[in-house]
């Protein structure tokens, strides 16, 4: 298994770096590094999830909240286009008018757990959270690492593990990729205000 740091020029700055591996040549993005460490990620727990991902990607930023705070300020960031985005597509709530809104104390740490379409698989309180989603398509994993910095402010991690289980799923994912990038680019800045 192999992993990018990422990081930036500031230690505020919200970084990103993508992993990709697997599937045919021509689907592999040239410019995505193959072979990289990142320490921060708990291997030994998170390696099957992790393993032979056909593509993932990491963004980090740094903030004073705690992992329980992150997630729920994370989960609670819901633009107006991503539900026209999670309906076009199939996944999320298939319900119409807004979603109550997550409390630190409602994010589940129990393995088995749900929180809307993801499956709770890994949890340590203040150190990391991993989830799955399975769809048609594709199975994907979010994971959330967080890593203590000094003037009680944490570097929190946030990975997308994605593997392919059809033929479609490439395509699929090439579709709403755009969209993944910026949802969780918005989705980790609003985990850390």
């Amino acid at each position: 298994m192999s992993w990018k740091r990422c990081t930036g020029k500031s230690p505020e700055s919200l970084t990103s770096c993508f992993y990709q591996q697997g599937g045919r040549p021509t689907e592999r993005n040239p410019k995505m590094p193959r072979n990289s460490t990142y320490q921060a990620l708990p291997a030994m727990e998170m390696e099957p999830f992790l393993a032979d991902a056909d593509y993932l990607d990491v963004t980090t930023a740094i903030g004073g909240a705690d992992l329980r705070t992150f997630l729920a300020n994370w989960f609670n960031y819901q633009p107006a286009w991503l539900m026209r985005v999670q309906r076009l597509v199939g996944i999320g709530s298939k319900t119409k008018g807004p979603v109550s809104r997550l409390s630190p104390e409602m994010v589940p740490f129990q393995e088995g757990a749900r929180l809307g379409p993801l499956t709770v698989r890994l949890a340590e309180q203040e150190r990391y959270w991993l989830a799955e989603i399975h769809i048609k398509q594709l199975n994907a994993s979010l994971g959330f690492v967080a890593e203590p910095l000094a003037n009680r402010r944490t570097r929190f991690s946030v990975f997308t593990a994605v593997h392919y289980t059809s033929l479609t799923g490439p395509l699929y994912f090439q579709f709403i990729r755009p969209f993944h990038r910026l949802l969780i680019s918005g989705k980790t800045s609003a985990g850390v205000r």
